[in-house]
């Protein structure tokens, strides 16, 4: 089952760290299971990443579920504040508009993802966007850390591919309800 291939479910990890109900469980499916397309609705995704292998492979999976224009990459954690603030290179709205969904690594170059995800949460001109550590930590402190700074899950990188990551995150984080 995915669950299993990624070692634990967030949102139920969350609701025991925190006492909260999981409203949107997990959906366990077999990692080889043929998965309907995905419908984004224009909705865009920003991915940060310093590792060139992770972005090569979340492209690829982004690409094989057709939502190649919805992902923006950034390699870095000033990257990430800058575009998720509009400034500079990404003032353009209409190239880099505000994700739906951020996907932060935790180990990144100039600003930690710990220092991203706390910097979004004390952002009030912000929408309040969900924000999934993607890490390849299995480190306890990262992950309570991560929770208890705002994020809204932690998801432990797959040994292998990001296809069935992508289809999982598009269902438990962008469906509508």
């Amino acid at each position: 089952a995915w669950v299993v291939a990624l070692g634990w479910n967030p949102c139920l990890a969350a609701a025991a760290a925190f006492g909260s109900n999981c409203s949107q469980p997990m959906v366990n499916l077999p990692l080889n299971q043929k998965k309907p397309p995905l419908d984004m609705s224009i909705k865009t995704i920003l991915y940060v990443e310093d590792e060139e292998g992770d972005v090569l492979l979340m492209r690829m999976a982004f690409k094989h579920h057709g939502l190649a224009e919805h992902l923006r990459i950034v390699t870095d954690g000033q990257q990430a504040i800058d575009y998720l603030n509009g400034a500079g290179p990404f003032a353009n709205r209409t190239e880099h508009p505000v994700p739906a969904l951020v996907l932060l690594d935790l180990h990144l170059p100039f600003v930690s993802g710990f220092e991203v995800v706390e910097w979004l949460r004390q952002q009030p001109h912000l929408p309040p966007v969900p924000v999934l550590i993607f890490s390849s930590s299995d480190r306890e402190e990262d992950r309570i850390k991560s929770l208890a700074l705002g994020a809204n899950a932690y998801l432990r990188k797959p040994a292998s591919g990001f296809r069935d990551v992508v289809w999982q995150i598009h269902q438990e984080w962008l469906m509508p309800t």
